[in-house]
């Protein structure tokens, strides 16, 4: 469905066009002599006619003729570009949001005054639930970890059968863990006998004889 003001503009531009149109091929003709001649500079071909040459206006330079048309969209497209709410094409800016976010990027909105919103309050709403969500799900994993840590922590405090229940954990009795202190200081006496031991006698060295020098 077309509302009666864009059909309005849309005649209108239409109407605009006709007119550029013959307006443009007016402008690239030339009389020469009782002909028609093309007034392109890297064109010039002369023709019997101007109906003749506006066919070939039209053919060849076709791109041209389409320029010049499109001229008449102008002015109706930025009348709608600043009216739009949101205006596309016009670079965004930077808004700066505090050391937690620092600059963020702003699209510019509205009418003839742009204005641009500015971003801080959602990103403060989006990071609450990315904190809300992460707080669960940490929640989540404790609960699912919960029984098998209590029934470790069961297992590790219940005393051993085999061991008798006078004898403490830290002296190593029965199944319960041993701990040894290692800053228990202890004496011992170490006993040293000379009796057995055998002293290896020295193997007298064997004296060379010098030869005499004959002179």
């Amino acid at each position: 469905y077309v509302d009666e003001a864009t059909d309005r503009a849309a005649q209108e531009i239409q109407e605009m066009e006709e007119r550029a149109s013959q307006d443009w091929l007016a402008n690239h003709s030339m009389d020469d002599e009782g002909r028609a001649r093309c007034s392109f500079h890297f064109c010039h071909k002369l023709f019997k006619d101007e109906s003749f040459l506006s066919k070939h206006l039209l053919k060849k330079h076709h791109a041209y003729n389409q320029a010049e048309r499109a001229k008449c969209h102008d002015s109706f497209m930025m009348g709608n570009w600043e009216k739009a709410p949101l205006r596309p094409g016009v670079p965004s800016i930077l808004v700066d949001c505090g050391k937690q976010f620092g600059k963020v990027d702003s699209l510019l909105s509205g009418g003839p005054e742009p204005r641009a919103m500015d971003p801080e309050p959602a990103l403060w709403e989006r990071k609450q639930q990315q904190d809300k969500l992460r707080m669960e799900r940490s929640e989540l994993r404790a609960t699912r970890h919960r029984p098998d840590f209590d029934r470790k922590h069961k297992e590790s405090a219940a005393p051993s059968i085999t061991s008798p229940l006078s004898t403490p954990r830290h002296q190593g009795g029965g199944g319960g863990r041993s701990f040894v202190d290692v800053d228990d200081m202890k004496e011992e006496t170490v006993e040293v006998s000379f009796d057995q031991v055998q002293v290896p006698v020295p193997v007298p060295s064997k004296k060379k004889k010098k030869k005499r020098k004959l002179l």
